[in-house]
């Protein structure tokens, strides 16, 4: 009793244990890695949208300000068209230029915020500046206006001013003539241009100037004059240039952090200044002047407060519920690990009380399995003996059996068929494809149709077929197959046939029908030599004749005794035909006969695949005519058709070609003309013809000089 207890138990925790645990880490680890990668996201997600900003604010910065200054020199060319204003600024009237611009400044300042109109004269005096008349007699030496008086052209830019504020002038110089009378100035403080971006993008724009180009003394006392902070070492290189009497505290805290930090300001490089509650993200961009020099930052910052406190909140909520589900779902599995550990211990008990009752079993087969095993041996050695007669008549007929397991795809061969194949004999059976594999490739796929057939069909396999041995050797096979008449005992089909060696015979039938056919027929030298070694195995009578060699002297010599011709040169030319890419090549070479002169031929040559040894077939062909004819017509493109002296074509040739050498030799070319006087006047009166006969005795006279 106490033992049937302890097994009903054998497998309690048996599931839950091992998978449970294991769960609930995953869990907690995936919900980790969840959060980690979703904040990571999340931040690299912010970061691009801050720089995706940066462009655009950056773009519309510049943009404002390139319109800005096109409006600008628009007006600034319209102060020409007020009457009497030239005379005033040549006279260096100032009540009157007053006069005549204060209105049309007043207009500029509502409409184009222009903030600054100065009158200069030609030495870069200030005659007047209307935004403050009490201020002139100064001399300008600002950048836009030097510039505008070396190029006399309007010239424009953004300059810093003493305060660090930004702004963008227009400097004009008049002309009467060629005689400059003065400038006009006019400028608009920027500021309107960062307050746009500010409600524009929704971002809080603040700028901070580089403390090398400004005065300290100038600044602090504009500072003071117009009540704002003027803290000059608050940061360790830069001033902030505040527009509004108070700025947030965290602010100041955050942004000395970055400021005091060793390492440069990088442009749309973004940044974390957030103090709790707030989350900020910001960056900086780089402001320039006229000059082009980095005066100063632009700091870009937005407030990602809200739109991350929605986002957590999400994130919680969706980690609470998984929790919530995961609970449920692990309660669920206990249930179900328990039910089944509780059908495993009435299974195993089951089990256990079947294999007693096997083990009775079992021993009263191993008492008759012994008795059939003794009989088994002595039908065995019986068969041994008759493996024994039936491998060494294989092996005299070249005939080879093998036994195909179609349905487990196992081979089983002979002695000789492992002996035809080139195969090992360690061991007995192999996959079909193993054999496959020596079927030469290009009689493989008839192979496999073959048999697909007599499998299917029940039609007997009779097919001629190549193998590749392993050493790289071709045999030509007649292999025969059939289906099983009834299914063996162990309940499988099987496939048995026989592969039958003919290579020595076909390679005889071979060579005596080719060389039949060529020997009997051919009217031109033909000659059949082997691919490896070029010895020369058959001729045809024909090529006996012309090369004079008696067939015993012919066939004791390679290609090359007869044939000259590189080797080197000739086995590239064949090449196409080991590798299967040409049926044919033509090569012109000559044949050297015995005891005579080598003559002209084309070979034809062709590649015989079907022989244990490579061989290749050559026709030769006359050519003598041919070259003749060739060497004609060069003759006739090189020389004059009456006098036969070499023409203009050949005249050039051979002068450039003495040229060619005397450079070479650094000596001269002496080129003479000769010309027939009133050859013209020969011609009209007493005919072509024996214009023709006078230029044959000119050509003999120059041969004879010559």
């Amino acid at each position: 009793m106490g033992n049937s207890s302890r097994l009903n138990h054998r497998y309690r925790g048996y599931l839950s244990k091992p998978i449970l645990y294991p769960l609930i880490a995953v869990f907690f680890i995936f919900g980790g890695s969840f959060i980690v990668l979703f904040s990571w996201h999340l931040s690299n997600s912010i970061d691009s949208e801050i720089s995706h900003q940066m462009v655009e604010l950056e773009g519309i910065y510049r943009a404002d300000v390139e319109d800005d200054a096109r409006h600008m020199i628009v007006e600034t060319h319209g102060f020409k068209n007020i009457p009497g204003l030239k005379e005033a600024l040549k006279n260096r009237d100032q009540e009157q230029l007053l006069a005549l611009s204060a209105s049309f400044y007043q207009r500029l300042s509502h409409h184009l915020h222009i903030t600054h109109l100065y009158f200069t004269g030609p030495d870069r005096i200030n005659l007047l500046r209307v935004h403050e008349p009490s201020r002139y007699g100064d001399r300008i030496d600002r950048y836009t206006t030097l510039k505008a008086e070396e190029s006399k052209k309007v010239s424009y830019g953004l300059e810093l001013g003493a305060l660090g504020t930004f702004t963008l002038r227009v400097v004009m110089p008049w002309y009467e003539g060629d005689t400059l009378i003065g400038f006009i100035e006019i400028g608009e403080e920027i500021d309107h241009i960062t307050q746009k971006i500010r409600n524009l993008l929704d971002v809080d724009a603040k700028v901070f100037i580089n403390k090398k180009v400004l005065n300290r003394e100038e600044w602090q006392s504009g500072m003071a004059m117009l009540g704002r902070d003027y803290n000059w070492d608050r940061f360790p290189n830069h001033i902030y240039v505040s527009h509004e009497q108070k700025e947030e505290p965290y602010f100041f805290d955050e942004i000395t952090k970055h400021l005091f930090a060793s390492t440069p300001l990088i442009e749309k490089h973004v940044i974390d200044i957030s103090t709790p509650p707030k989350h900020i993200k910001a960056a900086f961009m780089p402001l320039y002047d006229v000059q082009d020099r980095r005066v100063g930052e632009l700091l870009i910052s937005v407030d990602v407060t809200r739109w991350l406190n929605n986002v957590y909140f999400s994130i919680l909520l969706s980690i609470g519920i998984a929790v919530l589900a995961n609970i449920l779902l692990i309660s669920l599995f206990i249930r179900i690990a328990r039910r089944t550990e509780d059908e495993l211990n009435d299974a195993h008990q089951m089990l256990t009380n079947e294999a007693d009752v096997r083990t009775r079993l079992q021993t009263m087969h191993i008492e008759e399995l012994e008795a059939k095993n003794r009989t088994l041996e002595l039908t065995q050695n019986r068969l041994g003996e008759r493996e024994g007669q039936l491998s060494r008549a294989q092996h005299m007929a070249h005939m080879g059996s093998w036994e195909w397991d179609f349905e487990n795809d196992i081979v089983s061969c002979s002695d000789e068929t492992r002996t035809i194949l080139g195969l090992s004999c360690n061991f007995d059976t192999c996959q079909i494809e193993d054999i496959n594999l020596h079927v030469h490739k290009d009689d493989r796929e008839n192979i496999r149709r073959a048999l697909t057939k007599a499998i299917n069909d029940g039609k007997p396999f009779d097919q001629e077929y190549r193998i590749v041995r392993p050493d790289g050797s071709i045999r030509l096979i007649h292999g025969q197959a059939e289906l099983a008449s009834n299914h063996s005992s162990d309940g499988t089909t099987r496939l048995f046939g026989t592969m039958h060696d003919l290579t020595e015979q076909k390679h005889s039938e071979e060579i005596n029908r080719h060389l039949g056919n060529i020997l009997d027929n051919a009217s031109n030298e033909i000659i059949l030599f082997s691919a490896d070694s070029k010895i020369i195995l058959q001729a045809n009578h024909t090529a006996q004749q012309h090369l004079n060699y008696s067939e015993t002297e012919l066939y004791s010599q390679t290609l090359f005794d007869i044939l000259k011709f590189d080797e080197k040169h000739f086995d590239q030319s064949v090449a196409p035909l080991d590798n299967r890419n040409s049926h044919e090549i033509h090569i012109e070479a000559e044949l050297q006969p015995k005891d005579a002169a080598p003559y002209p031929v084309e070979l034809r040559i062709q590649k015989s695949h079907y022989h244990s040894e490579p061989v290749y077939i050559a026709l030769a062909l006359d050519i003598s005519e041919k070259q003749a004819q060739q060497q004609e017509l060069v003759h006739q493109g090189l020389h004059d058709p009456l006098t036969k002296l070499p023409n203009r074509l050949q005249l050039t040739k051979q002068t450039l070609g003495a040229i060619k050498s005397a450079q070479i030799t650094e000596s001269s070319v002496v080129l003479v003309l000769i010309n027939i006087n009133r050859f013209q006047e020969i011609n009209d009166t007493l005919g072509h013809n024996n214009g023709d006969q006078i230029l044959l005795q000119y050509a003999k006279r120059v041969q004879t000089i010559m």
